[in-house]
């Protein structure tokens, strides 16, 4: 029974609608996990199933219970796709994670097990990233792929602090030259 519990909530689970994102109930996300999965490559574009995705249940940094549920089924897509798709997925569930802190809502007992089981899946696939070359992923070696690669693996292994600061090396000049500690992103737990 316990190994059930990994397995990620069923998209067609009424459990859905009792839980949430950024805009609401999170009934939603099954549709847009579906139409994710459909794609023949997965790519962010704008108003595309991923940022739709991405809107709904990271928004800022705001992961909610239905962030949760849908942590596991990005692993699970990310499984079957190549290492140029598999990144987005990836680093998707690890500011999910980055930002899960006690000023967010918990994660239902219920989805804890596949929730965190998906992590360790996703931990070992982003630390795989590392043995590809980067020139067979259909992509040109874009220097923020390896910049999401190390905060993924720093996040995912629970070093929410130094996520942080690799998620905004680019930024740390910026923040360092405000007076105001308010205007710096919220700082990890």
């Amino acid at each position: 029974m316990a190994e059930d519990r990994k397995t990620p909530l069923p998209l067609d689970s009424p459990r859905w609608k009792e839980l949430a994102h950024v805009y609401g109930s999170a009934a939603d996300m099954p549709d847009a996990i579906r139409r994710l999965e459909k794609l023949d490559h997965i790519e962010f574009q704008h108003d595309g199933p991923l940022d739709e995705i991405i809107s709904a249940i990271y928004h800022q940094g705001d992961p909610d219970t239905g962030s949760y549920a849908t942590v596991p089924h990005l692993v699970r897509i990310a499984e079957s796709r190549p290492p140029g798709e598999r990144l987005p997925l990836l680093s998707l569930c690890s500011w999910i994670e980055q930002y899960r802190t006690s000023t967010r809502p918990r994660i239902p007992e219920d989805l804890e097990p596949a929730y965190h089981h998906a992590l360790a899946r996703a931990l070992t696939m982003t630390i795989e990233l590392l043995a590809v070359p980067r020139s067979s992923w259909g992509s040109f070696g874009d220097p923020y792929e390896l910049h999401h690669i190390f905060m993924s693996i720093a996040a995912l292994s629970g070093e929410r602090k130094l996520a942080f600061l690799i998620d905004h090396i680019d930024d740390l000049e910026f923040y360092l030259k405000q007076e105001n500690p308010e205007d710096w992103p919220p700082w990890p737990e």
